[in-house]
């Protein structure tokens, strides 16, 4: 099961357009053009971290045109394809067509803010649901481009242990308890030397010769300062993570770093907790890029594409990710008049032949092109150079304007025409 496409109808920024997804997609476009506001159309319909309260809709997500008319309803709509997997099919049972495709919908009204979900196997069937019932079984999981690393480990760490305990077997199993016994005794024998630290008995002293003139019940009751409140399951629960490098031990990352170590933590939760044959999920990421280096930004994506199972879609303002991508997997967002909408309709097959006709050369297109306004095309280096001169002369600032000059080195104009 894949999303083929989406359609937003005043949604944001969106007035009315239809994008088509592939298996891996990539979503591009300058800022603030509807890159996030497409993926959380989404997430309303499959994001099972979002709760009911959280997918009502607010005044601010219904459309404004550029004359200031805002819409009354919205409706956001996925359409699916390749519906093939038993636990989907016995969920929507009568909601999947002979062509194994399914359609889920929202429309929110303004004037109640309230919100109606409908499922169907085509446009003309589609029925009024109670709830995102379905999410036990098609679900999208989503990191966001705001990432801490510290704060995410503390929110999964748990989960991710639990996962992995459940997935030992017996033997494994009576080992861990077995340590688990051994640690608990040498935490009892740490908590009693630390008592004997002098400057501890004097603290603890001071406390319960104070505690012991406030009531007369506390007579007898005394409180110790030490790790007694560490035990087992409390230690395991304080696991900090740590990192090393050929066997010593060194402190986190900088930003990068801390970047991938997320990004392989969030994958490894993801992964384990996925079931192929009862569960569906799309996997969606906002700018994995994040403070690393050009070649480790390739590598990331090569990772995400390759490793994930299932559908993966990817937000981006990097060139060296966008290079890892075909241009059919593309999805180029487009802002006019405070509407936004995907080049070609998204996702494409219209540029195959023609990128297929660059054969072996096809890396001569930069990724840059892809998120220019404009591309100029020149015959070679002498004109490339010759037109730079020429538009600083002019007082024309070629960045400012998302302005792009590439050079085709003698291959026809025709094949970068028909790409663009």
């Amino acid at each position: 099961m894949r999303v083929e496409k989406v359609s937003l109808c005043n949604f944001r920024n969106y007035s009315d357009t239809t994008i088509n997804f592939k298996h891996s997609t990539l979503i591009i476009g300058s800022n603030d053009v509807g890159k996030t506001n497409l993926i959380y159309g989404m997430r309303l319909l499959l994001d099972k971290s979002l709760s009911d309260a959280d997918i009502e809709p607010n005044e601010t997500d219904f459309h404004i045109s550029p004359i200031g008319i805002q819409a009354n309803e919205f409706s956001i709509t996925i359409y699916f394809c390749e519906v093939k997997e038993d636990a989907v099919l016995s969920v929507l049972k009568g909601h999947v067509s002979e062509h194994s495709s399914t359609i889920f919908r929202l429309v929110a009204q303004r004037s109640s803010l309230e919100y109606q979900l409908y499922i169907g196997a085509t446009e003309n069937s589609l029925e009024l649901i109670n709830s995102r019932y379905y999410l036990r079984y098609i679900n999208l999981r989503y990191i966001n481009a705001q990432r801490n690393l510290q704060k995410f480990i503390e929110k999964e760490k748990k989960t991710l242990l639990k996962i992995s305990r459940c997935e030992l077997n017996d033997e494994d199993s009576d080992k861990d308890q077995a340590l688990v016994t051994e640690i608990g005794k040498n935490l009892n024998y740490v908590n009693e030397r630390v008592r004997e630290l002098n400057y501890v008995k004097n603290s603890t002293a001071l406390v319960n010769k104070e505690l012991k003139k406030i009531a007369h019940t506390l007579i007898n009751y005394e409180v110790h300062l030490d790790t007694g409140a560490i035990q087992v399951q409390q230690f395991i629960d304080n696991l900090k993570l740590s990192a090393s490098n050929n066997g010593s031990k060194m402190l986190l990352g900088g930003d990068g770093r801390n970047n991938q170590i997320l990004l392989a933590l969030w994958t490894a939760k993801s992964q384990r907790e996925l079931n192929p044959e009862d569960e569906v999920v799309f996997y969606c990421i906002e700018e994995p890029e994040a403070h690393l280096h050009p070649h480790q930004q390739r590598k990331l994506a090569d990772y995400l594409n390759n490793e994930l199972i299932g559908q993966t879609i990817i937000t981006t303002h990097s060139p060296q990710i966008t290079a890892r991508y075909s241009p059919d997997s593309i999805i180029h967002i487009i802002n006019r008049n405070s509407d936004s909408y995907a080049a070609s309709g998204g996702c494409s097959d219209c540029i195959s032949n023609a990128w297929d006709n660059l054969g072996y050369r096809m890396s001569i297109l930069p990724a840059e092109a892809f998120f220019s306004r404009v591309v100029l095309l020149v015959e070679g280096p002498s004109e490339k150079l010759f037109y730079t001169e020429l538009a600083e002369a002019l007082n024309i600032d070629l960045d400012f304007y998302n302005i792009s000059i590439l050079t085709v080195d003698g291959i026809q104009f025709k094949v970068y025409v028909d790409i663009l």
